[in-house]
């Protein structure tokens, strides 16, 4: 059985680090890319999938698939400063995937899945996915857009 499982990499903007989701063991783990030696390693939610670093490098964001949460690892703390999950009821995360950063860093956009249909729709009571916002600089989830069925992966363009 594979020990890390690892699912999703990303380059930090200053192409210092790797950092590498690892499914299996729930943690994300920092590679320098110049020694290409583990350096750091986080304890995060079950299954984180996708992440992505802010442009400063201050921050790493993972998505973490079965606790139905994001993560957020402070790097120059070498700490996993906050994890925003939200009420069973109504679950706003449910199997969050995608993960991306706006180009000035103040927004990070997750995709959910909502394979569990847990998510409630407002406005289309079909399956629907939805994307969250979280500002970065708040700390805190500022808007839910409800998109297309099982959304995944995302991209955010300048």
């Amino acid at each position: 059985a594979p020990k890390y499982m690892p699912m999703e990499v990303a380059v930090s903007p200053d192409d210092a680090l790797v950092a590498v989701a690892c499914s299996e063991t729930g943690e994300v783990r920092m590679i320098s890319a110049a020694s290409n030696t583990v350096v750091d390693s986080f304890r995060v939610g079950d299954q984180p999938w996708h992440l992505q670093f802010t442009p400063d490098n201050t921050f790493c964001y993972v998505t973490n698939r079965r606790d139905h949460t994001v993560s957020a690892i402070h790097l120059p703390m070498h700490h996993v400063m906050k994890v925003f999950e939200t009420p069973a009821e109504p679950r706003i995360f449910n199997y969050p995937h995608g993960c991306d950063i706006s180009p000035d860093g103040q927004y990070t956009f997750v995709s959910n899945e909502n394979s569990g249909h847990v998510f409630i729709p407002r406005y289309n009571l079909n399956y629907v996915g939805n994307v969250v916002v979280i500002d970065n600089v708040l700390a805190e989830i500022v808007k839910v857009l409800e998109v297309g069925k099982m959304p995944t992966g995302l991209s955010v363009s300048p």
